[in-house]
């Protein structure tokens, strides 16, 4: 009988703690929020490279010294990622301090960019080019 009773109130249990609404949503974890705001300011800084890259005139100079200008005409965006970068650094580690964080956000951002004019010079070389290219 007892065992039946304690069967019956586990039963009672898990029918409450399963109210058959809908889930609530998880807040974002502040890592989690601050890692979505990384990933898009990173896709927003090589957008504006590839813009400016399809957009502007090629002509003139040689792809790299093209390539160097128009990263750094993104420089607003590059800063904006660079501050959100080292914000995200130090949730992990908060005992750092404010320079060197910024110090890993820009030797973060420096190895993307190596990845960001290569791509455009191979597109200025390509529209300065467009018989070779193909």
């Amino acid at each position: 009988m007892t065992s039946l009773l304690l069967a019956g109130s586990f039963a009672l249990f898990v029918l409450a703690a399963c109210d058959g609404g809908k889930p609530s949503a998880r807040p974002r974890a502040q890592g989690e929020a601050a890692r979505a705001d990384v990933d898009r300011l990173t896709r927003a800084y090589g957008t504006c490279v590839d813009a400016k890259t399809k957009a502007e005139s090629v002509a003139g100079d040689v792809a790299g010294t093209i390539a160097d200008r128009m990263i750094a005409e993104c420089a607003p965006a590059r800063a904006v990622l660079a501050a959100k970068t080292a914000d995200f650094y130090r949730i992990g580690h908060p005992k750092t301090s404010p320079g060197q964080a910024a110090n890993v956000a820009d030797a973060s951002i420096k190895d993307l960019e190596d990845d960001i004019r290569s791509r455009a010079v191979i597109t200025i070389v390509e529209r300065q080019n467009p018989t070779k290219a193909k």
